[in-house]
């Protein structure tokens, strides 16, 4: 009984490190893409156009110029907005990736004053927003919501694509893959022993809390944003040098609006800090990625990429499509019911120790 339970573990150390690699895959492509403030102006646009009938056809430029706003906007790019080039070509990077009822209350009051300033007669899209004000803060929290739930749709779109990239291009074949496993002692042994370090991992990219991980939101957990900005202290403690302790934050948005409010430096020093930043969290996302590999490699199990035309004609020789189609599927599940599984049976383990050793007790 222990061989079947160790054998099916180390299956699950693997393909929770491969999850957990595709998670990390997607929070890099979600930030390059600027999903988030996309659909957060998605979310905005229908707020507007429901509560107001009378702002739809402006409601995707009212919704941008509030998101691309400096004083709302976490985005360096939102001092390009003018710039007639550059402020095209960066016209989702622009968008905050967070707001909260009271920004867009001030973002729409500004809008409505800026455009009594500009103009002598009152104009109907000022009145529309200045009244309709109130509609908005009672629809606000569910049309983010909605935003919230086509955002993780757009996530698992991702992650389904992922997977079958990593299953058929690393060539990671379920049948075979658990053959090896059952067949190499020491291979299974290894891949056990990567567990504990693999959960560790998981609690980071997946900011676990009480030890249960929940549906992942692909957002950089606060852990990650804490330990870049240490990284950022160490690096360039000159210009920190001013920073209180790094507070636990939830989302980037907050971590650089709390790292503006706290530089006590110029403006070109303050966007080169923010920039840095916002790189350090890739590295540290790359860190994760690293040390997840060399855990596998460590094990015995790697990645293992076609280099050239020749060695793909031959590539899948030997192997089992459908077994690389029910790898593809459990990749699909996402790394949280991987890290919840792995949980779960590594405390089954002592148990079937315990039993396998009982008769020669006994004896």
């Amino acid at each position: 009984m222990l061989q079947y339970l160790d054998a099916i573990i180390a299956f699950t150390v693997i393909i929770l490190a491969l999850s957990l690699l595709i998670t990390i895959l997607i929070q890099m492509i979600s930030a390059i893409l600027g999903y988030r403030g996309v659909n957060l102006r998605w979310g905005l646009k229908k707020l507007l156009e429901t509560v107001e009938p009378k702002l739809a056809e402006k409601a995707d430029s009212l919704a941008q110029e509030i998101l691309e706003a400096p004083l709302i906007s976490d985005s360096l790019w939102s001092k390009f907005t003018y710039v007639p080039l550059i402020g095209k070509m960066t016209k989702r990077w622009r968008l905050a990736s967070a707001i909260t009822k009271e920004e867009l209350v001030i973002g729409l009051k500004n809008m409505a004053e800026i455009k009594e300033k500009n103009q002598t007669k009152k104009d109907d899209k000022r009145i529309a927003v200045q009244t309709s004000i109130g509609k908005i803060e009672a629809g606000f929290d569910v049309v983010m919501k909605r935003a919230s739930q086509r955002f993780t749709m757009q996530t698992r779109i991702w992650t389904i694509i992922l997977a079958v990239l990593i299953s058929f291009g690393a060539r990671v074949d379920s049948f075979s893959l658990f053959q090896q496993i059952w067949s190499n002692q020491v291979m299974r042994t290894n891949l056990i022993g990567q567990s504990e370090m693999l959960l560790n991992e998981a609690s980071v990219i997946l900011a676990v809390k009480t030890n249960v991980a929940q549906s992942s939101t692909y957002n950089y957990t606060p852990q990650i944003l804490k330990d870049a900005m240490e990284q950022l202290k160490k690096e360039d403690a000159k210009s920190t040098a001013g920073l209180p302790a790094t507070p636990t934050l939830m989302n980037m948005a907050d971590m650089l609006k709390w790292l503006q409010v706290n530089l006590k430096t110029d403006e070109a020093t303050r966007d080169n800090i923010l920039n840095k930043y916002q790189l350090l969290v890739i590295d540290e996302l790359k860190k994760h990625a690293d040390t997840i590999q060399k855990g596998l490699a460590k094990s015995g199990f790697a990645l293992q990429i076609p280099t050239s035309c020749k060695d793909f004609k031959s590539y899948y020789a030997g192997y089992s499509i459908w077994g690389i189609m029910i790898t593809a599927a459990f990749l699909s599940l996402g790394s949280p019911f991987w890290f919840n599984t792995l949980k779960m049976l590594s405390s089954l383990r002592p148990l079937a120790t315990a039993s396998t050793k009982a008769p020669s007790k006994s004896a």
